[in-house]
């Protein structure tokens, strides 16, 4: 279809689907990326990009492959032409190991959306979508163990770094919680409900013709 909007959502393993219980993946038309393509229907293209464990970023010293920045730019030029970008990044950057407080990954992301804004233009439509904050189920002994606190700053960090760049928002905290599970990852539940809330903000910023 000529007049089809086409939007790559990157992002993290909770944009891959992991299900924290059975730590496998969730199926397509689960994980929110497959939900919000069957919400806007055949007149977009949603296109997923999540790799579990992934940063703003931050190389990790354990996991390669990691650094957000790093992938995004092949990425865009891969996936071209894009209209709209779907930025699901920041829970990572949380774990002990990168010692990064909640301004400083707000910072990361926003080097995401100018490094968007260089390859595909000012003109592309970027979302940013504010991580939720850590659940309450989190093992303290946990990696991300001394991120809770970071985790509940973040959505007020994302919002103003959106506000200043001029780019859409999205606070998933607003409609999912994570007090469940292992405390990080979405269940089927969230998956629906933050899909359902960006095919909303979808439709209204990018309208088919």
């Amino acid at each position: 279809m000529p007049d089809q909007k086409r939007i790559l959502c990157y992002g993290d393993s909770n944009t891959w689907g992991h299900d924290a219980s059975s730590d496998d993946r969730f199926g397509p038309d689960i994980r929110w990326t497959g939900v919000l393509r069957n919400l806007l229907g055949d007149g977009y293209v949603v296109i997923e990009e999540g790799l579990g464990g992934r940063t703003t970023v931050n190389d990790d010293p354990y996991e390669p492959f990691r650094n957000g920045r790093t992938y995004l730019a092949p990425c865009l030029l891969s996936q071209r032409p894009l209209d709209g970008v779907i930025l699901a990044l920041g829970t990572n950057d949380l774990k002990n190991r990168f010692n990064a407080c909640a301004q400083d990954i707000s910072r990361g992301i926003q080097v995401l959306i100018e490094d968007i804004r260089q390859y595909m233009g000012d003109e592309i439509t970027v979302i940013l979508v504010a991580p939720p904050t850590l659940g309450t189920t989190l093992d303290p002994d946990d990696m991300f163990g001394n991120g809770l606190a970071n985790s509940k700053l973040l959505g007020q960090m994302y919002r103003k770094r959106a506000v200043d760049l001029g780019v859409e928002f999205f606070d998933s905290g607003k409609v999912i919680s994570l007090n469940h599970g292992d405390g990080i990852h979405l269940n089927a539940e969230n998956h629906h409900a933050q899909a359902t809330a960006l095919a909303k903000i979808c439709r209204r910023v990018l309208p088919l013709g």
